[in-house]
């Protein structure tokens, strides 16, 4: 099990916060997200998928450009952890 840095939560929560603004851009906020949270965790990489109402998967970011060709690829096959995720919930 990882552990969580609090000063690294801390400092998320603070930057997070401060995208609360008129000018919000949902792109930045999700690409500055992954990015995030792969630092708090100490992983390689995070990247942002989400889904429509009908239950369709996007690529929205990632915290870098091998996590966007990643996620692209399942997305193209239909098959991969996060989509295996997203269906077992």
């Amino acid at each position: 099990m990882t552990t969580v840095s609090v000063q690294r939560l801390a400092d998320t929560f603070v930057e997070v916060a401060d995208t609360l603004i008129a000018e919000f851009d949902l792109i930045e906020f999700l690409d500055m997200l992954s990015e995030r949270a792969a630092r708090i965790v100490d992983a390689a990489a995070a990247g942002v998928v989400l889904a429509d109402q009908r239950g369709r998967l996007a690529f929205m970011a990632g915290s870098d450009e091998n996590v966007k060709l990643l996620e692209l690829f399942q997305l193209q096959n239909d098959e991969g952890p996060c989509l295996e995720a997203f269906r077992t919930r």
